[in-house]
């Protein structure tokens, strides 16, 4: 993971960006870069590579800023940053009434999480990012299971989908099959071979 921060409550940019420039504030309040350190001379290893792991998941209720590295029109790599939080869990009988049209496969129980996702900063103008359900897999023990789309209803906000804009929010369930019982984690896979996990307990 290129950037990872950990943030108390829902970051600002200029939160993130402090995070990831190590960008000074003098006591008037206004910005100072002199120790402002380019992003491409930062080692690897001066970021913490092991939380949000599978073997040490960010806390339920963390919020921790992710970004994304994509192409532009002209094959040109850049990043756009969101923050992503799981906010509620629930399970087995606790979500029959949320799911009244769809039945677990034999052995497995419904398990939903919510998740509040902030689109930060991008460096595209106006750029719409679309953050979904389906971006997220379930993880128990060796056994990874994908997100599923079913019918949510009763008092719920739906599952997670939107189109945003920078600054802007989203929030919806993400929902999927895990075995009785078994503990289970939730991921993102946010750019090739890198894995973002969260604890949902």
């Amino acid at each position: 993971m290129n950037i990872k921060t950990i943030l108390p409550t829902m970051g600002a940019l200029s939160i993130l960006l402090l995070s990831a420039c190590g960008t000074d504030e003098d006591s008037n309040g206004s910005m100072n870069n002199e120790n402002e350190k380019p992003q491409e001379e930062v080692e690897e290893d001066e970021f913490d590579e092991d939380f949000a792991t599978k073997e040490n998941p960010l806390n339920f209720g963390s919020t921790i800023t992710i970004n994304f590295i994509r192409e532009n029109d002209e094959g040109e790599e850049y990043a756009y940053f969101a923050n992503y939080t799981m906010v509620d869990m629930l399970r087995g009988e606790e979500v029959n009434d949320m799911l009244p049209d769809a039945e677990p496969k034999e052995g497995f129980e419904f398990a939903v999480v919510k998740a509040h996702v902030q689109f930060v900063f991008s460096p595209i103008e106006d750029e719409t990012v679309s953050f979904e359900w389906s971006d997220f897999k379930f993880l128990s023990g060796e056994n990874e299971y994908n997100a599923e789309e079913v019918n949510i209803e009763e008092d719920s906000i739906g599952l997670l989908k939107g189109d945003i804009l920078p600054m802007e929010e989203t929030e919806g369930y993400v929902v999927g099959q895990v075995e009785i019982g078994e503990d289970f984690n939730l991921s993102i896979e946010p750019n090739d071979d890198e894995i973002v996990v969260f604890d949902v307990e």
